[in-house]
C-alpha cells in the first residue's frame, strides 16, 4: 500500500485566510454523551490513532460535484451564492486551492474517488465505457468493485449510502442491471443511464426497486417542482438519515452525487456539431429562475467573466496550440458567445439548487447529534471550460478542465476555515477516508492520505507534482472525440508552477507538446516548447511517461521527485 505520510517540511497551508470568521457549528455541549467520538486525548493533529475502537470512526459524508471548475467554485463563494456550503464545511474546513483531477472527465475521474489510483491503473478510461468497464466484477484485473472504497469502510462497521450518479453505464452493463446493486453498500439510491441528466423523469435503483422520477408539471413557474432531482436526492437523503436505519452512534459513509450542475445529456445527443455544444441547456431549480432572467430586481448571478486572455482565444496565440486545436477549433461565433453566456448563468442557479441540498443535509446530520463527529468533503469529478482556449467541456489538461473544488471539514481540526495551496488530487481522497475511517484496502493506492493538511497549518508535504492523463474517446461526439490522448506532468511547488503535456499521435509537422509557466501565464496562451532543446524534452516526455507506468509507492516516489 502507498505510504500516507510525507516527510519533507514545506509552507503552510493557513496561507489564504477564507473571506468571513468562522461560524462554528460543530461544538459540542460539555455534557455531550456522543458515543462515536474520539477517545480522551487523541486529537487530529495526531497523524495515525492507534488502538482507537470503531466508536471512534467519524462520520464520512462526501458531495461529488458534476462539472464544477475551481474557479466557478470560486466565484461562487466570492459572490455569496453557496451560504450553506461555505457555512457548513468552507468556514470550518480547510479549502484547497491546488486540487486536481487526474484524468478530467467523469468516469475515469470517479472511479478513481472509489479506488484512490490513476486511470492508468483502474481501468477506466472514457465516459462511454464507465461501469461497463469494470462490470463484470474483475473486467479490469484489478478486482472491479469488490476491492472499491465502500466495501473497505463496510469491512471495518461503516453504513454506507449512495444518493445520485454512480458511474455512466450504471444499469446497462447486463440485461438485468437495473435492480443490480454494488458491493459495499447498504442504502443504493443510483440514477441509471442517460437519464442520470435529467432533471425530471430520471430512471433509478432504489435498494433494488427499479422507479422513475415524475414528469415536470409547468416549465414556466417559479414554484418548485418537487420532482427536480437535486430536491428530490435531498429529501431522500434527510429521510434516511432520520430512520432508524441510521444509528447515530455507529459511522456512516454517505456520498451524495447530484447531476447538477451538469448539461442535459439527451438534449445534447442531438447536437454533436462542434459550435451547439455551447447551447446545451442547464436546468435550475424553478426558484431560482429569476436569478437568470435578467432582471435585477430578482436578483441576477454574475455573469461570465470573458476578460482572461485565454477566452476565445485570438489566432496569435493559438497558433502555438497542438494540432488537434488548430485543425479543428475556430474563434466563437456571437451567437456561440451568447449561448456561452446563457449557460453559464444557469450553470450558477442550478449550483444554488446543490447549495440547498448541502444545507438540508447538514440540518438533518445536526437535528440527530451527528454533525459534531462528521468529516465533510466537497469536491469535483472534473472542471469546466465555456470558451476558454475555444473549448466547450472537459477532457483537456488546462486549468479550466484540471483545477476542481476541494474543501474538507473535519470535527477534530483546529485549522478552520483556512485555505491551502500545496497540493492535492482525487488520487489521495480514497487514502485520506481511509485514513479517517481506520481502515484499509487490498488495493494498492497511488495516492495519499491529505490528513496532514487538514490537521495543521504547518504541515510537512513533499509532493512536486501531479499526472493528468486522457485516454482516446469515441462516443461519436466532436467535442470529446477530437482530443489527443495525453499524458501531463503539473508541476507546483516552491517558486515552481509549470504545465508539460505530450500528446501521443502519429500526426507529423503540427505541435504535438505543450509547456507552460503558469506564474507568468496563468491563462496559459504563451506555450513555450518550442524553446525546450531536445534534451529538455527527452527529460520531460521520460517524466510522463514514468508517471503513466506508475503504481502504488512509485507514484508517490515520481510525484515527490523535484
Amino acid at each position: 500500500m502507498a505510504t500516507l505520510y510525507s516527510s519533507v517540511a514545506l509552507p503552510a497551508c493557513s496561507n489564504e485566510k477564507q473571506n468571513a470568521p468562522v461560524d462554528t457549528v460543530e461544538n459540542v455541549p460539555d455534557d455531550a454523551s456522543e458515543s462515536n467520538t474520539l477517545p480522551e486525548g487523541e486529537s487530529e493533529s495526531d497523524p495515525a490513532i492507534e488502538g482507537a475502537s470503531s466508536r471512534a470512526r467519524p462520520h464520512l459524508v462526501v458531495l461529488m460535484l458534476d462539472d464544477v471548475d475551481g474557479p466557478t467554485f470560486d466565484r461562487a463563494l466570492s459572490v455569496d451564492l453557496l451560504p450553506n456550503i461555505k457555512k457548513y464545511v468552507v468556514d470550518q474546513g480547510v479549502n484547497f486551492s491546488a486540487n486536481y483531477a487526474t484524468d478530467s472527465i467523469c468516469c475515469p475521474s470517479r472511479t478513481t474517488f472509489f479506488t484512490g489510483q490513476y486511470a492508468h491503473n483502474h481501468g477506466v478510461r472514457d465516459i462511454t465505457q464507465g461501469s461497463r468497464a469494470i462490470y463484470p466484477d474483475d473486467a479490469t484485473g484489478q478486482g472491479g468493485e469488490s476491492t472499491f472504497l465502500p466495501v473497505d469502510l463496510q469491512s471495518v462497521g461503516y453504513n454506507n449510502a449512495l444518493f445520485g450518479k454512480y458511474l455512466n453505464g450504471y444499469g446497462e452493463e447486463t440485461a438485468d442491471a437495473q435492480t443490480r446493486i454494488p458491493p459495499g453498500w447498504n442504502q443504493w439510491l443510483a440514477l441509471q443511464g442517460n437519464g442520470t441528466y435529467n432533471m425530471y423523469e430520471y430512471p433509478y435503483n432504489e435498494n433494488g426497486t427499479y422507479k422513475i422520477g415524475g414528469a415536470e408539471d409547468d416549465p414556466t413557474s417559479n414554484v418548485d417542482d418537487p420532482d427536480y432531482q437535486t430536491d428530490f436526492l435531498a429529501r431522500q437523503i434527510a429521510a434516511w438519515l432520520s430512520s432508524d436505519r441510521v444509528d447515530p452512534a455507529s459511522p456512516q459513509f454517505i456520498y451524495m452525487a447530484p447531476t447538477a450542475p451538469h448539461i442535459g445529456v439527451p438534449e445534447a445527443r442531438q447536437l454533436f456539431t462542434y459550435g451547439a455544444s455551447f447551447a446545451w441547456p442547464v436546468e435550475p431549480p424553478h426558484r431560482y429562475m429569476g436569478l437568470i432572467d435578467g432582471d435585477p430586481a430578482n436578483g441576477e448571478v454574475p455573469s461570465q467573466d470573458t476578460t482572461s486572455a485565454n477566452f476565445n482565444e485570438t489566432d496569435s496565440t493559438f497558433a502555438l496550440k497542438p494540432g488537434w486545436m488548430t485543425q479543428n477549433l475556430r474563434r466563437l461565433t456571437p451567437n456561440n458567445l451568447a449561448a456561452a453566456a446563457t449557460q453559464y448563468k444557469q450553470r450558477l442557479a442550478s449550483f444554488k439548487g446543490v447549495d440547498d441540498l448541502v444545507g438540508t443535509v447538514a440540518a438533518e446530520l445536526e437535528a440527530r447529534g451527528m454533525l459534531a463527529n462528521t468529516v465533510f468533503i466537497i469536491t469535483a469529478d472534473n472542471g469546466f471550460l465555456l470558451g476558454e482556449h475555444r473549448l466547450s467541456e472537459k477532457g483537456v489538461s488546462y486549468e479550466e478542465a484540471i483545477r476542481v473544488p476541494l474543501v474538507v471539514r473535519t470535527p477534530y481540526s483546529t485549522n478552520k476555515g483556512n485555505g491551502c495551496s500545496l497540493m492535492a488530487a482525487n488520487t489521495d481522497l480514497a487514502a485520506t477516508l481511509l485514513d479517517y475511517g481506520q481502515a484499509a484496502s487490498p488495493r494498492v493506492i497511488d495516492g495519499r492520505s491529505l490528513r496532514p493538511l487538514i490537521a495543521t497549518a504547518t504541515p510537512t508535504w513533499n509532493r512536486a507534482k501531479v499526472l493528468i492523463e486522457h485516454f482516446q474517446e469515441n462516443t461519436g461526439s466532436v467535442v470529446f472525440d477530437i482530443i489527443w490522448p495525453h499524458g501531463t506532468v503539473r508541476t507546483r511547488i516552491g517558486a515552481a508552477n509549470t504545465q508539460y503535456t505530450h500528446y501521443q499521435t502519429d500526426e507529423q509537422d503540427v505541435i504535438t507538446r505543450e509547456f507552460y509557466d503558469l506564474a507568468t501565464d496563468g491563462a496559459q496562451v504563451n506555450n513555450l516548447q518550442s524553446g525546450l532543446s531536445v534534451d529538455e524534452i527527452a527529460v520531460r516526455d521520460a517524466e510522463v511517461a514514468t508517471l503513466q507506468a506508475c503504481s502504488g509507492d512509485a507514484c508517490l516516489a515520481a510525484e515527490n521527485s523535484p
